[in-house]
């Protein structure tokens, strides 16, 4: 779980922070890059209390992003297309990050499921 004040860059003006945290995939001590297939990282935070009606929103921090200095990238929402679970890519379609399931609430948390760690904040606008 991170604090505001340790997350890799300030939010915009417009968002509110919730909750934050750092997922990591671990062999023995070493971080693991984005998981092959079949693999993934359901990623939860608890809805919080006094937020009824407001919008949550999942973002990742993508390194890759602002000529390396980083930027938020927001996640996005659970979709179907003709009945099937939608996949996107983080980036570009060749690249191996994707959202397996975009983000949705189901029983009180807020859930997005991908096959990359890293950092992911939850927010409210």
């Amino acid at each position: 779980v991170l604090e505001d004040e340790e997350l890799p860059a300030k939010l915009p003006e417009t968002i509110k922070f919730a909750q934050a945290l750092q997922v990591d995939v671990l062999l023995g001590e070493t971080v693991l890059p984005p998981m092959q297939i079949g693999g993934f990282v359901n990623i939860g935070f608890p809805v919080v209390d006094g937020t009824d009606g407001k919008t949550f929103v999942v973002y990742f921090w993508d390194p890759s992003k602002n000529d390396g200095k980083g930027d938020w990238v927001e996640l996005p929402l659970f979709a179907r297309t003709n009945g099937k679970e939608r996949t996107f890519a983080l980036r570009d379609p060749a690249d191996a990050l994707s959202i397996l399931s975009g983000v949705q609430i189901l029983d009180n948390m807020v859930w997005v499921k991908t096959n990359f760690p890293g950092t992911f904040l939850l927010a409210i606008k």
